[in-house]
C-alpha cells in the first residue's frame, strides 16, 4: 500500500495503484490477494464500500481509499488507507480523517486482555470528551457524525482475521483473550453528502496489551501526505496507452 500511496498522482487510475501494490505483494513471496482490491478514487467510488471496478482516474482534489492486503504463507491481513491525490488533504479531508484517526487510537490502545469490547468503547468514548471540546467542526452535519460515531462505534470492533481474511469464530461475547486476531475499522457516515471515511487495521491481543501487525504503514496524516508526494513505480514504470501510432508510454 505504501508504494501505492507513492504512485499517486492525477491523472493515474485506481487499478494502476492496486497494480503497485500487488507487484510488491507477489515480489516478496505472497500467493496471491487476501481479498478482492478495494481501490477507490472520489466520494462516490469510496461511499460503495465494497467498490471493485478500480478504473477510474485519479483527479486533483480527490482521495483515495485502499483497502488491500495479500495472502502469504496461508495467512492474510486486513489493512485500509485514505490519502490525497494531490498530496494535501482538503481541510474538510482532514477535520473529518483525522477524528476518525484520533478514535480510531482511543480505542486501540485500550485493547488488553481480560476486558470486553464494550468496556473498551466505553473507556475511548470518555476519552474523545478531550476531542470533541478541541475540535471546531465546519459543519454541523460534521459534528453529528462523530458523535455518531463515538455513540455507536462505527465497526471498530470488526471481524477475525486469519486464514480468511473474514475469519470463523467471535472474540466479542466475553472478554478478550491473548492471541485474538481481529480487524480495528471504524467508519464514519456524512450520509446527505455521501461522505464514508475510515481506517482499518489488524491487531492481536497479547498477554500484556496489543500488537498492531499493521503498524509500518503510516496513519498520520500528515505522514500519509509526505508519501503521495514521493515517486512510486507508476511513475518509474509508466503504462502503455493505445495511440494513433499503437502502443506508447503514458507521460
Amino acid at each position: 500500500m505504501m508504494e501505492a500511496i507513492r504512485s499517486t498522482e492525477p491523472g493515474v487510475r485506481e487499478y494502476q495503484l492496486e497494480a503497485a501494490a500487488r507487484y510488491v505483494f507477489i515480489a516478496n513471496g505472497a500467493r496471491l490477494d487476501g481479498y478482492r482490491s478495494i481501490t477507490a478514487a472520489g466520494n462516490v467510488n469510496i461511499n460503495n464500500m465494497h467498490y471493485y471496478r478500480n478504473t477510474d482516474v485519479l483527479k486533483d482534489g480527490d482521495w483515495v481509499l485502499m483497502d488491500y492486503a495479500p495472502d502469504f504463507r496461508y495467512y492474510v491481513s486486513d489493512i485500509g488507507r485514505m490519502w490525497p491525490v494531490g498530496g494535501t488533504f482538503a481541510p474538510w479531508q482532514r477535520e473529518l480523517l483525522q477524528f476518525v484517526l484520533d478514535y480510531r487510537n482511543a480505542v486501540m490502545t485500550r485493547i488488553r486482555p481480560g476486558v470486553t469490547t464494550a468496556a473498551i468503547r466505553a473507556e475511548a468514548a470518555e476519552a474523545m470528551n478531550a476531542v470533541f471540546a478541541r475540535t471546531t467542526f465546519s459543519k454541523p452535519e460534521y459534528e453529528q457524525a462523530a458523535r455518531t460515531l463515538v455513540k455507536t462505534g462505527g465497526g471498530v470492533f470488526s471481524h477475525g482475521v486469519g486464514l480468511a481474511v473474514h475469519d470463523v469464530g467471535s472474540y466479542q461475547g466475553g472478554p478478550l483473550k491473548p492471541g485474538h486476531v481481529f480487524s480495528v475499522d471504524p467508519q464514519l457516515w456524512v450520509r446527505n453528502e455521501g461522505l464514508y471515511v475510515r481506517y482499518e487495521d489488524t491487531v492481536v491481543v497479547t498477554d500484556t496489551g496489543y500488537e498492531n501487525f499493521t503498524a509500518f504503514l503510516p496513519s498520520e496524516l500528515a505522514a500519509l501526505e509526505r508519501l503521495t508526494r514521493e515517486q512510486g513505480i507508476v511513475q518509474r514504470f509508466p503504462a502503455l496507452i493505445e495511440g494513433p501510432d499503437g502502443f506508447q508510454i503514458r507521460r
